[in-house]
């Protein structure tokens, strides 16, 4: 009767358990999903000043243009539409940190080696 009493008490203390976890996940879904979105436009920013030093704000836009986020266990995805509001946030945390410089004419330069 005891080992019975316990075997339920740790399933119900499991199952609690589990449901506050996913009901914690449910609601950082959305953080966590533009947290990603936005490291995967900084991987693009970095990458493309690896092949250039210096970019125009117009064609960084176009290159952060519809790129997606997804959670592997959601089957939300976040998508970038529009563009300047991603990049502005990423430059100005970039030139924070002293590696980028903007000039005149909506112009980024690459100035960290």
């Amino acid at each position: 009767m005891g080992i019975k009493l316990l075997e339920v008490l740790f399933f119900a203390l499991t199952f609690t358990f589990l449901m506050a976890w996913g009901t914690i996940k449910k609601q950082r879904k959305s953080q966590e999903m533009l947290d990603l979105l936005s490291k995967q436009c900084e991987k693009k920013i970095y990458k493309a000043f690896k092949s250039e030093t210096t970019w125009r704000e117009d064609d960084l836009e176009a290159m952060l243009e519809g790129t997606q986020a997804k959670l592997f266990w959601s089957r939300e995805r976040a998508v970038v539409n529009t563009p300047e509001i991603m990049l502005k946030s990423i430059l100005d945390k970039m030139a924070e940190k002293g590696e980028i410089k903007r000039g005149k004419q909506k112009t980024v330069k690459w100035i960290k080696e």
